[in-house]
């Protein structure tokens, strides 16, 4: 930023380029936002760390773009989402991790296009599925893995299994 004095002595072409110039730009200013930490471009965001272009955020960290988000960590253009990591594009999701483009998704894992799911993983275009691996295209489902059908008890053994494989 120029100095009153500099500023004094430009001419009419000068002043005119001026405004041009980077340091006037409005980079890195943040709107009405209350103790945010290294945010750029973010508006009425609370609490937020490292964020970018978001909106209403509170408690977020290392988010871009995203908007009524709370407790979210490195995500992008979500939407009224709450306590997600690395989540992009996703909407309403609670509890998801590496989602993308999910709606209304809770406690999922790297889901991509799914609709009402709980406690999916690795699942793409479900709806309203609840404790599913592996998973596409299905709706309605629960205790499924790679699309089939197990019971209850069936699916907590398996996952065990691959939990303990860990």
């Amino acid at each position: 930023m120029k100095t009153k004095e500099e500023i004094l002595k430009m001419n009419k072409e000068e002043l005119k380029n001026y405004k041009k110039d980077s340091d006037l730009v409005s980079k890195n200013k943040n709107v009405n936002c209350v103790s945010c930490d290294s945010c750029n471009s973010c508006n009425s965001c609370f609490y937020c760390d490292s964020c970018n272009s978001c909106n209403s955020c509170f408690y977020c960290d290392s988010c871009d773009s995203c908007n009524s988000c709370f407790y979210c960590v490195s995500c992008d253009s979500c939407y009224s989402c709450n306590s997600c990591d690395s989540c992009d594009s996703c909407v309403s999701c609670d509890y998801c991790y590496f989602c993308d483009y999910c709606y209304s998704c809770d406690s999922c894992d790297s889901c991509v296009s799914c609709v009402s799911c709980d406690y999916c993983y690795f699942c793409d275009y479900c709806y309203s599925c609840d404790s599913c691996v592996s998973c596409k295209h299905l709706q309605d489902a629960k205790y499924c893995i790679c699309n089939v059908q197990l019971t209850k008890e069936e699916y907590e053994k398996k996952i065990k299994e691959l939990e303990n494989k860990n």
